[in-house]
């Protein structure tokens, strides 16, 4: 008998002590049960959902449509919860806002207004009902760039998890121009500004890749890359040569210079 019940029976006749010690070790069990209650809610508050995210950024051109997976596993109807994109630091002002059934436009933050909106993983999904929460960003700028969470929450609990945004821009196309140096020597240099990521740069002649003199990169205004390189190519050797700036996504630029004619000709 624990000393609790030891105090409040001390004194008391037997029958009495029976009794009351008896009350006490109801209340006793009734409060553990309701503890186990508790912490089997609180388990399964966690449990009740996990996200679908890629691990990998998502990666979308500059002025493109932007889509960030995320939906609950396992699929469930999210149509009566709360479902929140925000960017880190900036929960009370999120990019998007679902509650109640609808997007709360007023709580957006002031740059995602009428360019946010919940789309689909995949042309397949049955969107909110089948538990697809994605993220639909159109016209994407540079500010876009960076992580975004995705938020759910009901009245057990909540999730979230982060989809981070890569955002690509193609640059100008390559600028050539020729000089010749001598009757069978060329300097050929190529430029081009504005890409991001860093773009590589290539130069050809159509039948095998040939080595810059010299390579360089410099970035501007908003992290934006130029690229500078120059060759020294003969026109007896080939007609012509190439510069190739491609990104890893596969966008590329190709401009060529007819040796021969010593006329710079950008092609897409």
């Amino acid at each position: 008998m624990s000393r609790f019940v030891r105090d409040l029976t001390h004194d008391m006749p037997p029958c009495v002590i029976e009794k009351a010690s008896s009350r006490a070790l109801n209340t006793v069990m009734r409060l553990c049960i309701l503890a186990a209650l508790c912490a089997s809610l609180s388990t399964a508050t966690t449990e009740m959902f996990t996200f679908s995210v890629p691990k990998d950024p998502v990666s979308v051109r500059l002025g493109h449509v932007a889509t960030m997976p995320c939906s609950l596993t396992p699929s469930m109807n999210a149509e009566g919860l709360e479902v929140r994109w925000y960017r880190p630091k900036h929960f009370d002002n999120p990019v998007l806002l679902y509650r109640e059934r609808q997007i709360q436009e007023a709580l957006q933050q002031a740059q995602y207004v009428g360019r946010a909106s919940l789309g689909l993983r995949e042309v397949t999904s049955d969107g909110l009902k089948g538990g697809d929460v994605t993220l639909k960003l159109v016209n994407v700028t540079l500010r876009d760039q960076g992580e975004y969470v995705c938020y759910v929450s009901s009245d057990q609990g909540y999730e979230s998890a982060s989809v981070f945004l890569n955002v690509t821009v193609v640059g100008t196309p390559p600028l050539l121009s020729a000089v010749r140096r001598d009757a069978d020597s060329v300097n050929v240099s190529c430029v081009s500004h504005g890409w991001k990521p860093r773009p590589s740069l290539q130069w050809s002649d159509g039948r095998q890749t040939l080595k810059p003199e010299r390579l360089d990169y410099s970035s501007g205004a908003q992290g934006l890359v130029s690229a500078h390189s120059w060759i020294l190519s003969s026109p007896s050797s080939a007609p012509w040569v190439s510069c190739s700036l491609v990104l890893s996504e596969g966008e590329e630029w190709e401009g060529r210079v007819d040796l021969r004619n010593l006329a710079a000709v950008p092609v897409c």
